[in-house]
């Protein structure tokens, strides 16, 4: 399944092994998807806090678990 995380960032998250959050404070947060390799699949900055709820949700509804934070 791609999920569309923003940006035209499509992440195949079948190939998601780890998902990493950086909080950045003012500002935000990137999301950082990696391989099970540790190769970095895709990065996002969501623009908005719902945004970043937004894509939070895709990855939890295909079955993944809480990011490392």
């Amino acid at each position: 399944m791609f999920a569309d995380v923003g940006n035209g960032v499509l992440v195949n998250l079948a190939l998601v092994a780890r998902i990493h959050l950086i909080n950045l404070g003012a500002a935000g947060t990137v999301v950082k998807f990696y391989s099970p390799a540790n190769e970095l699949l895709a990065d996002f900055t969501p623009p908005t806090p719902e945004e970043l709820d937004r894509v939070m949700t895709v990855i939890h509804a295909y079955g993944r678990g809480i990011p490392a934070g």
